[in-house]
């Protein structure tokens, strides 16, 4: 049954996923979202993510592809109906090792307050156990994990 939709892409765990499986991927956003959506109209697709950590001592390797994902998520937002919504990279540590970690910030309490907005069904390319949607709301009809 056609009708109006948002799309969700939780972007850093579809590309954890597509690494993991075809180790080099291209991602055409717009028909991405398409599919997902089937014969509905899409009201607005929201990707979500977040730029890698930049902090006062980056490298200039971490400077370049700090830029190269500025420009990417700049590209997305471009597209017809796309929003980026972005969240922060943590640096935690130093580990016993001496290497730092990172850690995703806001990402998906953005992703969930999201969700509890449409009044329609919503799609989402994630894992689907890092989001809980509250069915008292009443303003979803339907979550399908795609």
């Amino acid at each position: 049954m056609p009708g109006r939709i948002a799309v969700f892409i939780d972007n850093a765990y579809l590309e954890r996923v597509l690494r993991d499986e075809f180790q080099r991927f291209r991602i055409d956003y717009g028909p991405l979202a398409q599919k997902l959506a089937g014969d509905s109209e899409i009201l607005r697709s929201h990707v979500y993510d977040c730029l890698p950590y930049h902090g006062r001592s980056s490298t200039d390797e971490e400077r370049a592809l700090y830029s190269r994902r500025r420009n990417f998520f700049q590209a997305l937002e471009r597209l017809p109906r796309f929003t980026v919504r972005m969240g922060r990279l943590a640096r935690r540590g130093p580990d016993a090792q001496g290497r730092y970690t990172f850690e995703q910030k806001q990402v998906d309490s953005l992703l969930r307050v999201c969700l509890i907005s449409p009044k329609s069904v919503v799609y989402v390319a994630c894992e689907p156990r890092q989001i809980r949607v509250s069915a008292g709301s009443g303003r979803i009809n339907r979550v399908v994990w795609r």
